[in-house]
C-alpha cells in the first residue's frame, strides 16, 4: 500500500510542474499589461494593451492589433504579426517569422530569419539582423544600421531608405518600388524589374565591365560591378 501511495503523489507533483512551465494562452485588452517570462502557445493583444517579452519568455503565435504594443528584449516568438496601428519594438531575442500588416516595427537588436512587411507598414531598423526581408504594398523601410544577410526584395510601391547597415545576398526591386541608398556596406547583387528603381545618392561612380550609362546620363544599364563614394567620403 505504501508504494502505491508514493507513486500517486509523485504523479501529482509532475503535473503541477508541467502546468507552471507552460502557461497556455493569453488575451490582453484595454490597458492590460503582461510580462512574458514563461512559455505560451498563443497571445492576442487588442486596444492599448502591452506585452513585454523578456529573457526566458516565449510565444508560439503572437498577434498585435489596434493600438497595442509588443516589446521584446529577449526570449523568442515563433510568429509575430502586427496589424492596424500596433507597434513592435524589438531590441533583443528572436522572432522566427515577423509579419507587419499596416503596423510599425522598430528594430534595434535581435534576430529575425524572415521578415515580411505590407499594407503601408513602417519599419525602422537601426540594429539587429534579418536574413530574408520582403516588403510590399506601399510599405516604407528605413534602414540606418543592422544587417540583412540573404535577400532584400521590394515590390508594389514600397519605399526603402538605406543610410547605413550592411546588405549581402541579393537586392531586388519590383513593381514601382524604390530603393534610396545613401550609405552602408552593400555587397549584395542588385537587379531591377517591372519599373522598379534604385537611386544611389553618392558621387565618383565607376562602372565596371558590362555597365554603361543610358542616354539620359543618369540611368545605368547592363550587368557588372558599380563602385563609388557616399557623401561622407566612404568608398563602396
Amino acid at each position: 500500500m505504501r508504494r502505491t501511495k508514493t507513486a500517486i503523489l509523485l504523479k501529482i507533483a509532475i503535473l503541477v510542474i508541467a502546468t507552471v512551465a507552460h502557461a497556455g494562452n493569453f488575451t490582453l485588452t484595454g490597458n492590460d499589461h503582461l510580462d512574458v517570462t514563461t512559455s505560451y502557445d498563443d497571445g492576442d493583444l487588442c486596444d492599448f494593451s502591452t506585452a513585454n517579452i523578456i529573457e526566458g519568455g516565449s510565444v508560439k503565435r503572437l498577434d498585435a492589433r489596434n493600438n497595442s504594443t509588443v516589446n521584446e528584449s529577449g526570449g523568442s516568438v515563433d510568429l509575430l504579426t502586427t496589424y492596424n496601428n500596433s507597434i513592435a519594438n524589438i531590441s533583443g531575442g528572436s522572432v522566427y517569422i515577423l509579419v507587419s500588416q499596416k503596423g510599425t516595427v522598430n528594430m534595434s537588436g535581435g534576430y529575425v530569419p524572415y521578415f515580411n512587411s505590407s499594407g503601408n507598414s513602417i519599419v525602422n531598423m537601426s540594429n539587429g539582423s534579418v536574413m530574408e526581408f520582403e516588403t510590399t504594398i506601399s510599405s516604407t523601410v528605413n534602414l540606418s544600421g543592422g544587417s540583412i544577410t540573404s535577400n532584400f526584395h521590394a515590390s508594389n510601391n514600397s519605399i526603402i531608405n538605406i543610410s547605413d547597415g550592411s546588405i549581402a545576398g541579393r537586392i531586388r526591386a519590383y513593381d514601382d518600388s524604390i530603393f534610396n541608398i545613401s550609405g552602408g556596406n552593400i555587397t549584395a547583387s542588385l537587379a531591377v524589374f517591372s519599373r522598379g528603381t534604385v537611386i544611389f545618392d553618392g558621387y565618383g561612380f565607376k562602372l565596371g565591365d558590362g555597365l554603361l550609362w543610358d542616354i539620359d546620363g543618369k540611368t545605368i544599364l547592363g550587368t557588372g560591378v558599380l563602385t563609388g563614394n557616399w557623401f561622407d567620403g566612404t568608398n563602396w
